[in-house]
């Protein structure tokens, strides 16, 4: 429960930090000019989604978790590490609704480097260097 608890006060937190930088500091918007949500079906059919940019820049940020939850090896000793890594995958999806919702330019993959840059570390995590062979000496 605490965890929980945790997790929605830090989501709440962000939305509001996000919120003021929207406000305070307001970019080019790809959606709406108001800053305002986007809460239709413009989040998944909207210009800024339907662009050549957003079909390239997408499929390749959906290889990060995919690639992760390929690599994984459930029950290894880093399990705690796995548990996030595998929060991080599944958050994934909700990160680009999120992302819409508040008129942020996914098509940019820097956008998505946040969410994505504990995927590379987990995948850095879940691989092993190749083993020497005995009979070569270094």
């Amino acid at each position: 429960m605490r965890r929980a608890a945790w997790v929605v006060i830090m989501a709440l937190v962000f939305a509001l930090e996000y919120k003021a930088i929207r406000i305070y500091f307001p970019g080019p918007l790809t959606g709406i000019s108001t800053g305002g949500l986007l809460l239709s079906s413009e989040i998944f059919t909207g210009a800024g989604l339907l662009s050549l940019t957003s079909l390239a820049t997408l499929p390749l940020a959906a290889l990060f978790p995919l690639v992760y939850l390929c690599l994984r090896i459930p029950g290894r000793e880093n399990a705690a590490f796995d548990k996030f890594f595998l929060l991080n995958c599944l958050a994934f999806p909700f990160w680009l609704i999120f992302y819409r919702m508040f008129s942020g330019n996914i098509t940019e993959f820097r956008m998505l480097w946040p969410v994505l840059l504990p995927l590379v570390y987990g995948m850095a995590m879940v691989t092993k260097p190749p083993k020497k062979p005995d009979n070569i000496k270094v």
